[in-house]
């Protein structure tokens, strides 16, 4: 009786609608398209998830089939989802009028598609994705959320009439999924559009709970809703719902043919189908929570099973590496499958630069460069099967150059063009030549060739401390005669420039400004007016269109902004300094200094002055584009006496060698010397220098008691000569036709020349290879480079006439020291070789032909002498160059205790070298030249990696820099809240002055000291800045671990049972940890990290663990108990029911969770059997034959064994009504 009260209220809430309600529901009926009828449909679902504050994001999956299905049959919109209370009302109040309507999104689609079968079908399912956010109140009972659609496709095997069968799909937002804002599980994938015929499935169809709740799985029958008649229902029916009718032999143990389709508790679809077609399939997630039922989850879809000995799957693979800076190589790989011998390939590669290209083999590999999208499509075409097309876009994000390879410009004669004006400021560009290049140290030169010219950029990546080369073709045609020019006439103080045109022979002109705040504005005026954004440099650029080239000129303008006015700066120093006169404007601008004794260069943009006393250095700066514009400037340079330190500006020597740069200097001021690769102690106040040129020195010199007072004071330190070679008036006999080396042990770092020239082979080295063919006096003047200190010395030749000749050529590989030497003499019989070895100089070899190997790399002077002839020496020199293996090449000495960012000049030798690669112990690459000077932050090995011809070198040098040590009062790790002593261990030679230990609010006891105390929650990271008495200020930290309870994790298997069963309690099980268990009274091994338990009810079970550092942690989690109950109210059958086909109570089921078997048999008043089950699924439409029958009473007999092994027997009768 009650179910028939229900049924009644339902029907007076239908005709009670309000008449502005049912006029805007038979609006929308007949809004639907009669062509949403059509064979389509392939599956879905529908979801939530809960954002809080009852606002709800639902979400419909809808596929469709693009392939066999009606092509009119497109995607709803919008798609209409029904909302109904549990009492199947429908929300008018909700959403727009009950419904939440979705507009279609074009971009929320996505085609799954197989290619083709070698019988010419194919599989093609298209999706699409609904999504919107709804309110949704709290309602006790909650809402059901539904969708329909018709009509499914002709083609499905396992069901019966598909054409007239549509699908509906819902979601249940359950009170207890409200009271707790929970989220439906969502399915992780759409399975696969098609499976082989004969081959086992095995796919995970698991869905995700961002709750954690237990997901239990089942197959489940698909829903039918809509019809041909209705085949859009906005909105949607309301519940329940008829499951769609599976054709005979099919069921839901039957879905696929051959080995049953399954699902396990993991959502794993495993079966092996033996029949080729189209199948309905259903799944559905229940979710558990507590061991209550808190929400299910529906989905069905069609596989489609295929002979896939015939399938054609195309596809390639697209594989990218950066090569260096913005070169790329692309690897297209094919990854098809079944395609047929004499099928054809064909790629198309289009950028969006501009290029295409095309392939026809199934692999190939480009190389392009910068910054671009390409679109690569394969074709691959089967002759009188099928042709298929596949597309992907990859995009190439990196740093563009702004170069091409082998960019060619065209530009008529007398052009000038920017040669890069999309560089990138990540990478340092090198131009070669600079023949006719304005701004050649720079990125983006300005060239003005009056010939074809090629330009080289080298392009150096620091990031991946590599190099590329680039280049521009400038390919200049003879002028049509036509020139590009232009002036510029601007106001003082403005931001718009004139442009008069001084262009002949043309009248189209093209003008770009060069302003990045508007790239693409173009003008074609003859003398177009822009007004700039703001003061900058800019490139403007003319351009006169020709038939075979363009005419163009280009310019780099410096446009005054707000900076240009009158300025005076001061700038204060402590002491007699040197001072950068910086006036923080564009270096464009034009500079004319003040003369002044104390600037060399008065048109630098920042000139350097030593400056003593207190100085006004005066400055006109003049706007480029208008050289009446022009501003004043002043900079006060206020030198105060608190440092005052006199170096006496220049040291002068005349022999190279140790020089004491400061023996009258204050020991108790901070000095740091450069360049200090020279001194033996450029912290010294006194260094000594190894003078070997004219070399000038900066002491950055500081107050020990106010470390903000600093100066730098300069001093050049000029030299001597010491010659070291012949002695003046010294005679030499030689056979005619000998060379020899006239000054052995001459010093190479002085400045020589000899007279006369004739028969040296250098008449301006040290020791020059002499081959003089008369007798001759040689006479050398040595000066050091500025002429200050001089040596003049003369060497006497006597030729004589000999018949003995002496010679040799020599042999040696790349790295190698050894040299083999070939003699070539006549008339010679006594050698005396001498190979040049320092380490060995009084070695002489007597052989004819003899191998030397020599200590390390370098140059060697080696000489062949004969005394065949008594009347003269018979000789033969050479220079050998040799680069041997891993050399001495960093001149640098290993430094300790540098304060943290102290700079460091790393210098090497060029003897034996020419291209160099300096890297910090972490690989970062500082420096390419010879000599650099770099701060220094960490301590290690710097190490420099050089090369000459095909040879490489590394070496290395120690750099230390000051660090702190910390020592732990306890051994790691702890347990959260623990206190735990930190103490600094100062490892050096310097006091420290202060602490500062962070984070602040993290420590206990002793901030400010070397030892603090601190209790960490988790492991965190202490730093402490010290300040040493020298003024050096060091950070470092050190990680204190704390024991993290995360690790451990608990699981029950199952988490819920029946009454009876047992449950798998178990923990991350870890050495040295022990486990307790409680309660215990129902647990196998309670201290262990795995038992067993056989609770008698619902009980939630705590685990308390104690790790190895005795930290101590808990863990909880439940196994729920189910007590089945075989017995009404909880198994039973409705005394009524209505099968008169408004899908309202239309079939009589058996109720209950727990039914394990079922015998249920109805009999009409005459004791006639109407209707007999074993399966509370199959329920009784009230038909008898086919046919219905009358309202009327009719007797039943029910059996019932329940899980657990009771049963239940009752008789009673139930009424037929209409």
């Amino acid at each position: 009786m009650k179910k028939i009260m229900e049924l009644h209220s339902l029907n007076k809430y239908v005709l009670n609608l309000s008449k502005g309600f049912k006029l805007a529901l038979l609006m929308i009926l007949t809004l639907w398209s009669v062509s949403g009828f059509a064979t389509h449909i392939v599956g879905g679902d529908l979801t939530y998830k809960c954002l809080g504050n009852d606002q709800y994001e639902v979400t419909l999956m809808f596929y469709r089939d693009c392939l066999g299905g009606n092509p009119e049959a497109d995607f709803d919109d919008p798609a209409s989802i029904a909302i109904y209370d549990s009492k199947n009302n429908l929300q008018v109040h909700l959403g727009q009028l009950g419904q939440i309507l979705i507009k279609f999104n074009a971009d929320d689609t996505l085609r799954l598609e197989s290619d083709c079968f070698m019988d010419g079908n194919g599989v093609c399912v298209h999706r699409t994705i609904y999504r919107k956010v709804v309110e949704l109140p709290f309602l006790a009972g909650g809402y059901t959320l539904v969708y329909q659609r018709c009509c499914r496709n002709a083609t499905l095997t396992n069901i019966v009439e598909p054409l007239e069968t549509g699908g509906t799909y819902i979601t249940e937002v359950t009170e207890e999924s409200m009271a707790e804002c929970n989220s439906s599980p969502v399915f992780k994938e759409w399975p696969p559009i098609f499976i082989c015929v004969n081959e086992e499935l095995n796919y995970d169809h698991s869905a995700i709970d961002e709750d954690g709740d237990s997901l239990v799985y089942r197959l489940c029958t698909p829903l039918m809703g809509a019809s041909k008649e209705r085949p859009i229902p906005q909105p949607a029916s309301r519940p329940p719902y008829d499951e769609v009718i599976f054709k005979s032999p099919y069921g839901l143990d039957n879905l696929l043919g051959g080995v049953p389709l399954n699902i396990d508790q993991q959502g794993r679809l495993t079966a092996t189908p033996n029949t080729i077609g189209q199948f309905l399939v259903g799944i559905c997630v229940d979710e558990y929570r507590n061991g209550q039922l808190i929400g299910s989850t529906r989905r069905d879809f069609e596989y489609n099973v295929v002979d896939c000995d015939n399938l054609l799957l195309t596809g390639f693979t697209i594989d990218t590496a950066t090569v260096c800076a913005d070169v790329v190589d692309v690897t297209v790989s094919d990854n098809s499958m079944g395609v047929p011998d004499g099928a054809s390939y064909m790629y198309t590669v289009t950028s969006d630069k501009g290029w295409d290209m095309k392939f026809n083999e199934p692999d190939f590999q480009i190389q392009t460069n910068g910054a671009q999208t390409l679109t690569i499509t394969q074709s691959v075409s089967i002759p009188d099967v099928c042709t298929t097309n596949k597309t992907q876009t990859i995009t190439l994000d990196v740093y563009d150059t702004g170069l091409g390879f082998g960019d060619t410009v065209v530009i008529c004669e007398g052009s000038s063009v920017a040669l890069n004006p999309n560089y990138n400021d990540r990478y340092v560009y090198s131009w070669s030549p600079t023949t006719y290049l304005m701004f050649a140290d720079g990125p983006n030169p300005i060239a003005e060739p009056e010939e074809s010219i090629l330009y080289t950029a080298t392009v150096f990546d620091p990031i991946l401390n590599c190099t590329i080369t680039e280049s521009v073709f400038l390919e200049v045609l003879p002028n049509p005669g036509v020139t590009a020019g232009f002036d510029v006439e601007k106001e003082c103080n403005s931001l718009t420039l004139n442009f008069i045109n001084t262009s002949t022979g043309a009248d189209t002109f093209v003008w770009t400004f060069g302003d990045p705040t508007n790239p693409g504005f173009v003008s074609n005026e003859r003398d177009p007016v822009y007004t700039y954004p703001s003061g900058g440099t800019y490139d403007v650029v003319l351009t006169i269109p020709g038939d075979e080239c363009n005419t163009i000129r280009t310019r780099r303008l410096a446009v005054t902004g707000d900076d240009f006015v009158d300025f005076e700066k001061d700038i204060y120093s402590c002491g007699p300094s040197l001072i950068d006169l910086n006036t923080m404007l564009n270096p464009l601008y034009i500079y004319q200094w003040e003369d002044n004794p104390l600037i060399s260069d008065r048109n630098a943009a920042v000139p350097e002055a030593y400056v003593k006393e207190d100085a006004s250095f005066r400055v006109t700066v003049t706007d480029p584009l208008n050289d009446s514009c022009k501003i004043e400037g002043i900079i006060n340079v206020e030198i105060d006496d608190q440092l005052v330190v006199d170096l006496g500006d220049t040291l002068l020597t005349c022999e190279a060698g140790p020089v004491q740069l400061n023996p009258n200097g204050n020991p108790s001021l901070i000095y740091m010397w450069t360049p200090a690769e020279l001194l033996d102690d450029p912290t010294s106040y006194n260094p000594t220098a190894n003078i070997t040129e004219e070399t000038r020195f900066v002491a950055k010199i500081t107050d020990p008691n106010d470390s903000t007072c600093m100066v730098r004071i300069p001093l050049v330190v000029k030299f001597g000569i010491d010659d070291g070679g012949f002695e003046d008036g010294d005679t030499l006999i030689i056979c005619d036709s000998s060379s020899f080396f006239i000054n052995p042990g001459a010093d190479p770092n002085l400045v020589y020349m000899w007279t006369p020239t004739e028969g040296l082979d250098d008449p301006t080295s040290p020791n020059p290879i002499a081959s003089p063919l008369e007798s001759t006096s040689y006479t050398v003047v040595v000066t050091d480079s500025m002429g200050i200190c001089t040596l003049e010395k003369t060497i006497h030749i006597i030729i004589v006439d000999s018949d003995v000749y002496v010679d040799f050529d020599k042999f040696v590989s790349c790295n190698s020291l050894t040299v083999m030497f070939l003699n070539m003499s006549r008339n010679a019989t006594s050698f005396q070789w001498t190979f040049g070895d320092p380490t060995n100089p009084d070695f002489v070899s007597t052989e004819e032909n003899p191998t030397y190997t020599y200590p390390a790399m370098g140059t060697y002077d080696v000489e062949l002498r004969s005394m065949d002839d008594e009347n003269c020496l018979a000789v033969r020199a050479m220079r050998v160059t040799l680069t041997g293996e891993d050399p001495d090449l960093i001149t640098t000495d290993s430094m300790d205790m540098l304060c943290p960012g102290d700079s460091v000049t790393l210098s090497a030798t060029t003897e034996f070298v020419d291209t160099f690669t300096w890297c910090d112990p972490n690989g970062v690459v500082l420096g390419t030249d010879s000599t650099i000077r770099v701060p220094i932050f960490i301590s290690g090995y710097y190490r420099l990696k050089a090369s000459m011809d095909d040879c490489e070198y590394v070496d290395s040098v120690y750099l230390g820099v000051r660090m702190l040590d910390f020592m732990l009062s306890k051994e790691l790790p702890i347990c959260a809240d623990e206190p735990i002593d930190i103490t600094i261990i100062n490892n050096t030679d310097f006091q420290i002055d202060s602490i500062m230990w962070a984070p602040t609010e993290d420590i206990v006891i002793g901030q400010g000291n070397e030892q603090v105390t601190v209790r960490p929650q988790e492991t965190s990271t202490y730093s402490a800045t010290a300040i040493f008495e020298d003024g050096c200020v060091v950070t470092d930290s050190v990680t204190v671990e704390v024991s993290d309870g995360s690790r451990f994790v608990i699981s029950v298997d199952p988490d819920t049972i029946f009454f009876g069963e047992s449950s798998t309690l178990m923990v991350t099980d870890e050495a040295g940890a022990t486990y307790s268990w409680t309660p215990a009274d129902v647990l196998q091994t309670p201290n262990s990290s795995t038992t067993v338990a056989v609770p008698d009810q619902t009980t939630k079970f705590t685990v308390n663990i104690v790790d190895a550092s005795g930290c101590e942690f808990m863990l909880m989690d439940s196994v729920v108990v189910i007590n089945v109950q075989c017995e009404p109210p909880f198994v039973y059958l409705p005394n009524a029911f209505s099968p008169n086909g408004d899908n309202q109570n239309d079939v009589l089921f058996v109720r209950g969770r727990y039914i394990e078997e079922m015998d249920l048999v109805i009999y009409d008043r005459w004791g006639e059997k109407v209707f007999e089950s074993h399966n509370p699924a199959d329920g009784w439409d009230g038909t008898f034959k086919g046919k219905i029958l009358a309202p009327d009473v009719y007797g039943y007999h029910l059996r019932i064994l329940c899980i657990g092994g009771d049963s239940h027997t009752e008789k009673g009768n139930v009424t037929i009504l209409h």
